[in-house]
């Protein structure tokens, strides 16, 4: 991971909030969408989020 590590400190270098990364595969662009596998972590992280947010209010 130090690739991926690398890109989090160019971020924070230039200003940008780093959310985090996607390793899959992919040809052309937006071929990451269609990698399920890849998607996974997010749409779990994404269900977890809606439930807290759901729970505070």
């Amino acid at each position: 991971m130090p690739l991926v590590q690398q890109f989090a400190y160019i971020c924070d270098f230039i200003g940008l909030r780093y959310k985090g990364d996607i390793i899959g595969e992919g040809v052309k662009p937006d071929d990451i969408l269609k990698n399920e596998a890849a998607k996974k972590p997010i749409n779990l992280e994404k269900n977890k989020k809606q439930k807290e947010e759901i729970s505070n209010n």
